[in-house]
């Protein structure tokens, strides 16, 4: 999913700020995507980089959708699915983001 939103707001002219985790090969993404390593279970992190791109809209592309893994690790699975920490830094920091 991501990498299609990524495209069409390329397409739109719109500047492109994509996080990962550390260590994650982003070499495959568009040159002008600007990419940073940052934990979004990290609220702190997460602050400190919406304080630093102030973004127009956030969109939250991360889930863990395998049925299995989900089953096997619950609270992995609703940390990705439910970033709480990344919701709280959008709530004290992105004044006028739309948040999807």
């Amino acid at each position: 999913v991501g990498q299609f939103i990524i495209k069409a707001l390329l397409e739109q002219g719109a500047d492109v700020h994509v996080t990962h985790r550390e260590g994650r090969d982003v070499s495959q993404l568009p040159g002008v995507v600007q990419c940073h390593a940052v934990d979004y279970t990290d609220s702190a992190a997460m602050l400190a980089l919406l304080r630093e791109v102030h973004p127009q809209i956030v969109v939250n592309a991360a889930a863990m959708s395998a049925l299995g893994a989900c089953e096997k690790d619950p609270e992995g699975a609703e940390k990705a699915n439910c970033p709480e920490d990344l919701v709280k830094a959008m709530a004290t920091e992105a004044s006028g983001a739309l948040r999807l």
